[in-house]
């Protein structure tokens, strides 16, 4: 675990913002080419395809980077939630830590993971929390820890890419969980499963 550097979030919404431009060009593109082929200024096959595939893929990279900031915006910094407002400010303080391998920060007071679908839970709203490695995985092995919170619901968190998996660093972030919240079970047994399914 790295001590963190809010650098990470700054890169994802520029590239984003980035990604914006050469789909915002395709489109332009694509009506370009398919209104001069429509008006006869060109009458070749492969321009043709050209347009029209960029006048598909333009606005689906525009629309997925607009949705992708918005979702950044929403659950990460956006001061009229004011939870969420706290969390963003979380990220910058100096004991937060960020684990690279499953793009997870762990702040004083809560669990946050960056991905296409960024999320956060407070360590206070933890019961418990396991591995889990999808059972239709053979040679990936992606895995990720699930959180069961005290309303009940759960949550997953701390995805591992393919190449960044590693058992043991997902047991050494359930460690530092439970040190952050003393009552959070951790680890799969069959027993928790119907503790926990009998309290909820």
């Amino acid at each position: 675990m790295a001590e963190i550097s809010n650098q990470k979030i700054k890169k994802i919404k520029k590239g984003a913002h980035i990604a914006i431009i050469p789909g915002i060009c395709a489109t332009i593109l694509g009506i370009a080419v398919i209104y001069l082929h429509t008006h006869h200024f060109i009458d070749n096959f492969v321009l043709l395809v050209i347009g029209a595939f960029s006048i598909v893929v333009g606005p689906i990279a525009v629309i997925f980077c607009i949705a992708f900031l918005t979702i950044y915006g929403i659950k990460l910094g956006n001061k009229s939630d004011s939870e969420g407002y706290i969390v963003s400010k979380e990220l910058e303080a100096p004991e937060t830590v960020y684990i690279k391998e499953c793009s997870t920060y762990l702040t004083p007071n809560y669990m946050v993971t960056l991905s296409t679908n960024p999320r956060y839970i407070r360590y206070s709203d933890m019961v418990w929390a396991y591995e889990i490695r999808p059972e239709f995985q053979t040679f990936l092995k992606m895995t990720f820890l699930r959180i069961k919170k005290r309303d009940g619901h759960t949550v997953t968190m701390a995805e591992t890419s393919p190449g960044n998996y590693s058992s043991d660093l997902l047991y050494r972030i359930m460690l530092t969980l439970k040190e952050h919240n003393p009552n959070i079970e951790i680890g799969y047994t069959q027993e928790l499963k119907e503790k926990f399914r009998k309290r909820m």
